[in-house]
């Protein structure tokens, strides 16, 4: 099969180099956007030249549709691939940082040599049956290697090339140029906050049945001394790493209450915070009417407990939960659909809103229906994240969540 027929044989496969590069570049801002991890495979064949020369082109079109087909058969199906560039493949991975490049990595590399022992066992010609083919990968990820799609391309390429100087080394992860745009310590953190530098920024949560607004998520934004604006992603690791998590995290309520008291706005504030911190307040009520300020009653403040990076047994986080409950203010359970979701937990839980994440809309389609309707038969809110597009609206039409989220209907905003 000639390649140029690569795109009909593999319906993953986007066709065009330039289309796929398009296709990066909104992945990477949307990544930037949802403060997410992205990542590039980049395939390469080793000696194909050489294998066109002792075998001819069909045998070498063959090897490099056993590669294709190698990686089609391990990716899902938010992930994008094509034919890039000579015996090159490259492939986006959406919200999958090095690690998870790895692993798809190796579980390209077992099948393409299943397939190509396949391949050489049906070959009658043993110089072929005794060829080594085999292919170097380099691995690259926003926001570690760039900025944008074209400066991790970028290192993904170059790397690359080093990996071919080298005889023993089939998969290289490219050495990170920046963690983050901007390297930004404690001190950085501390300066920020005194300066008002520190600032929050508001996304609309829609009341699906009237379309008013609801409430508005409290994302965070750092303003350097310089003008520019950073995203949470380059310093929350940070904030929840060290001793100002506490001090980190009032600060967030505090201003973000100001902000709301100022506009004279009824809305809820949804802030999502560590356990740890909220077990703090839940011990210290003193310390929750303090930040509160009586600005606003608590019931119009939810707090988020997100599925991800919380390891405490679920009947302390049951607990916590009810507690702050008893306190006035309600609970959302967050990115529920992306870690260890059951009905157990919502039923230690309890929360007064659950948020499905946007990956019921991007691969979940086919349950989404299944899960709103499991939870709208317990009596649970629903709020449904990541809605983008036109196609999302309409699958939200059929689903009828109590709340939605997303850029179709407004991205973060320091105005509210």
């Amino acid at each position: 099969m000639p390649l140029s027929l690569l795109s009909l044989y593999k319906e993953t496969f986007i066709g065009s180099a330039g289309c796929l590069e398009e296709i990066g570049k909104k992945l990477v801002a949307y990544a930037e956007r949802e403060e997410r991890s992205l990542s590039l495979l980049m395939f390469d064949l080793d000696d194909l030249r050489g294998i066109n020369r002792d075998f001819g082109y069909e045998k070498g079109n063959e090897i490099l549709l056993v590669l294709a087909d190698s990686i089609e058969d391990s990716l899902r199906k938010s992930d994008v691939a094509g034919k890039y560039e000579a015996d090159s493949f490259l492939v986006i991975l959406p919200n999958t940082d090095v690690a998870g490049a790895l692993k798809a990595e190796e579980r390209t590399r077992k099948t393409f040599e299943r397939k190509i022992n396949e391949l050489k066992y049906n070959s009658d010609n043993i110089e072929f049956k005794q060829k080594d083919i085999t292919f170097k990968t380099a691995i690259a990820s926003f926001p570690e290697h760039g900025d944008t799609f074209e400066e991790v391309l970028q290192s993904a390429s170059l790397c690359l090339k080093e990996v071919d100087k080298s005889k023993k080394v089939q998969v290289a992860i490219c050495p990170a140029v920046k963690r983050y745009k901007f390297s930004i310590g404690i001190t950085d953190l501390v300066k920020a906050m005194e300066d008002k530098r520190l600032f929050p920024v508001f996304q609309k949560i829609i009341d699906f049945k009237t379309n008013d607004v609801y409430g508005y998520e409290v994302l965070m934004r750092m303003r350097t001394e310089t003008g520019e604006i950073i995203p949470a992603y380059s310093f929350i690791d940070l904030v929840y790493s060290s001793n100002m998590i506490y001090a980190f995290e009032e600060y967030v309520i505090d201003i973000a209450v100001k902000k709301l008291k100022e506009h004279n706005k009824r809305s809820k504030l949804f802030i999502n915070m560590p356990l740890r911190v909220l077990n703090v307040f839940r011990k210290d009520k003193k310390r929750i009417e303090r930040v509160l300020k009586d600005m606003v009653d608590s019931q119009d403040v939810i707090f988020e407990i997100t599925e991800r990076k919380e390891k405490q047994p679920l009947s302390h986080v049951g607990q916590l939960a009810n507690e702050l409950k008893s306190l006035g203010f309600s609970i959302a359970l967050d990115d529920f659909g992306t870690e260890h979701s059951s009905f157990e937990k919502l039923n230690t839980i309890h929360p007064d809103i659950v948020k499905l994440d946007r990956f019921f809309l991007r691969e979940g389609k086919d349950t989404l229906g299944w899960v709103a309707e499991g939870l709208k038969s317990l009596n649970y809110k629903i709020l449904l994240e990541g809605i983008e597009t036109k196609e999302d609206v309409d699958l939200v039409e059929r689903i009828k969540p109590d709340f939605v989220q997303g850029f179709y209907y407004g991205g973060p905003s320091p105005e509210l």
